[in-house]
């Protein structure tokens, strides 16, 4: 089965992120108009202001060393999901390691939602089974749409 042009944007993706290289990923991938979220707050709305709002963090280390795991890609509905593990150090010398995981849906070889989560959402949604099934994710989001439509009709 030939891999498709989906698997291969996040697999590139991936390799930027393990090279240490943040920013590349997230100019080339992410549309200009996706959404940003933390732990299911919004975070950032487009491209720019999700840049400008990275940008002080990854400026703030001196060196990165990406470490991405648990890599799940659903083709059919360009769903994706991986841990963020990323080790980096400040000018100052200052150690930090990243304990995350990241949802990304996807349309048209560009990120148009990521989910990012870390602490205690981020460990619910393991133990939910989102690293097997980020398709998961998905069937949620639109149950809470239907519970919302439901709720404003009937208001």
């Amino acid at each position: 089965m030939e891999k498709s042009v989906f698997a291969d944007c996040v697999n590139t993706q991936v390799a930027l992120l393990r090279a240490g290289k943040p920013l590349e990923a997230f100019d080339q991938f992410f549309a200009g108009d996706g959404l940003m979220f933390a732990n299911d707050v919004l975070f950032a709305t487009g491209a720019a202001e999700g840049r400008r709002k990275q940008v002080p963090f990854i400026a703030s280390a001196a060196s990165i060393d990406g470490a991405i795991t648990d890599v799940k890609i659903i083709d059919d509905l360009q769903v994706c999901v991986f841990r963020n593990k990323t080790s980096f150090c400040t000018a100052e010398g200052v150690p930090h390691r990243i304990d995350g995981m990241c949802w990304q849906q996807w349309s048209d070889g560009k990120i148009v939602e990521e989910r990012y989560y870390d602490g205690n959402r981020m460990r619910l949604l393991i133990t939910q089974g989102i690293l097997g099934n980020p398709d998961m994710m998905i069937k949620d989001y639109k149950r809470d749409e239907l519970d919302e439509q439901g709720a404003l009709a009937h208001a």
